[in-house]
């Protein structure tokens, strides 16, 4: 039960901060390692950011850019165009390119709900860095994630088959 107050209050601090806009600046130099599509070759990146804490190893897609977002959540997009990024199989729906997009722009919520609780729950327990900045996720391309259901209450959504199958796998059950 300590544990689970604990992570309660660490992903209280996390939604706080992603409330207030969440970017300080000071990013690095590395780029996210995209596989740019053909018609990105003439095309100049823009880079953005996924975070709840910057995201790490999140899988991406668009018209002219995919890949997997860097060590510092980066991505790579073109100005107008939508982006789908997965969890392994699991697909979240499109959302707009842009400078940062957040966990409430992938769950397409307007503040924090169930679904944002539990995804950040689980990034939270399956994060193979335990940094305070970088949420770094393990590889999850072998794991089917396509039934997760993220609305569900926290009991069903923590004991569901596949979310105690990645805290099997990856878990992290100090967070």
């Amino acid at each position: 039960m300590n544990d689970f107050k604990t992570s309660f209050f660490c992903l209280a601090f996390i939604l706080i901060l992603t409330a207030c806009g969440g970017g300080g600046g000071g990013g690095t130099n590395s780029a996210p390692t995209p596989t740019p599509t053909p018609a990105a070759a003439a095309e100049t990146p823009e880079i953005g950011v996924v975070y709840d804490a910057r995201l790490a190893n999140v899988s991406y897609s668009s018209e002219y850019f995919s890949g997997t977002t860097n060590e510092e959540g980066e991505f790579e997009y073109k100005t107008g165009e939508e982006i789908v990024f997965s969890l392994g199989n699991y697909h979240f729906d499109p959302v707009d390119g842009g400078d940062f997009v957040s966990i409430l722009n992938l769950l397409q919520a307007a503040n924090i709900n169930q679904p944002v609780i539990n995804l950040v729950r689980l990034l939270l327990s399956i994060d193979v860095t335990r940094s305070n900045n970088v949420i770094s996720l393990p590889d999850l391309s072998n794991v089917d994630l396509k039934s997760i259901d993220f609305s569900q209450e926290d009991k069903l959504f923590e004991s569901s088959v596949i979310v105690q199958t990645l805290l099997k796998k990856f878990g992290n059950q100090t967070n």
